[in-house]
């Protein structure tokens, strides 16, 4: 019975994975279901794994808030641009997932198209930067968020690989 648990929540960690490179909860998701596995079957999960899985959820959503705002900063962005490159981003990756009919590919790329064309806009039009300026601030936005999208990814495999090897051991 252990080892169906442990399949099952494999299974459902790989879809948690999708979610995750989407722009999702992904890793919340996975950490719920292993403490909820861990409620029901006690033993399952040690302290320290579920600590380490909690940690790395924490440290996706670290890469995945500040990635893009970090990408802008790096080449010359305002706060504003910043903070218009996360929201960008979110609405890109809404907006990326209904118009471009690629599942997964089309909410990362609305994602980074969303954060610089957002932290571009917003340093031309309300900062006067030059188009040239702008646009590099944006691109510095929409290569943040690719990055940050495949981070956060990674922090969710990892956490995928650890709690699905504790589960079947």
């Amino acid at each position: 019975m252990t080892v169906l648990w442990g399949i099952l929540l494999s299974l459902f960690g790989l879809v948690c994975i999708a979610v995750t490179v989407i722009g999702g909860p992904g890793t919340w998701f996975l950490l719920a279901a292993a403490v909820v596995l861990e409620l029901a079957r006690e033993g399952t999960f040690s302290l320290t794994t579920l600590g380490i899985a909690f940690g790395l959820a924490v440290l996706g959503e670290i890469f995945e808030s500040g990635a893009s705002a970090v990408g802008a900063s790096a080449q010359g962005g305002s706060k504003r641009g910043a903070i218009a490159s996360i929201g960008g981003g979110i609405i890109g990756a809404i907006l990326g997932t209904i118009f471009i009919p690629v599942p997964v590919l089309g909410t990362i790329l609305g994602s980074a198209l969303g954060a610089g064309l957002s932290a571009g806009l917003i340093e031309r039009a309300w900062l006067r930067k030059s188009n040239v300026r702008s646009l590099r601030i944006g691109a510095g936005a929409a290569v943040g968020r690719l990055v940050a999208s495949i981070l956060k990814g990674a922090c969710c495999l990892v956490m995928w690989v650890q709690l699905t090897i504790a589960a079947l051991a």
